[in-house]
């Protein structure tokens, strides 16, 4: 899905939640229509916010 680094994708019960290195939900996504590009997006969209609050 080309996550940010650090980022990586948990699938529970073909559900992708995408999350943090220490493991913490970037965002919750539901099994019906899922677009990898939403998944990724959050993660992008995660990551600057998290580099700013550093």
């Amino acid at each position: 899905m080309g996550l940010p680094a650090g980022y990586h994708v948990q699938w529970d019960a073909d559900v992708p939640t995408p999350r943090r290195a220490d493991g913490s939900m970037v965002a919750a996504f539901s099994a019906a229509g899922m677009d990898p590009r939403e998944v990724r997006k959050a993660a992008e969209e995660d990551a600057a916010e998290q580099e700013g609050e550093s």
